[in-house]
């Protein structure tokens, strides 16, 4: 993962829709059961929703509590990263 894109706003409130984009550096040709945690929100986790084809995934949450939208890669783990494969593999 080379970087996480930004987001639009700064804060999120409880039952707010969050969606991350996580930027990589090779064209993504499957991501099956690929999750994210933030640190933020640890008991949260965010689902793939999209960017097969492209070089971003984004994940999306319904966010339980207020979060921060100033994150980095390194707030974030990427689960089950093993199955982001890119179109050679």
């Amino acid at each position: 993962m080379l970087g996480v894109a930004p987001m639009a706003f700064s804060e999120f409130k409880p039952g707010n829709k969050v969606i991350i984009a996580l930027v990589f550096n090779e064209i993504i040709g499957s991501a099956d059961g690929v999750s994210i945690k933030v640190d933020e929100l640890s008991d949260q986790t965010f689902n793939c929703i999209g960017g097969v084809g492209t070089n971003v995934l984004y994940f999306e949450v319904s966010v339980t509590r207020a979060m921060n939208s100033t994150l980095t890669k390194d707030d974030i783990t990427i689960i089950n990263s093993g199955n982001i494969k890119d179109m050679v593999n």
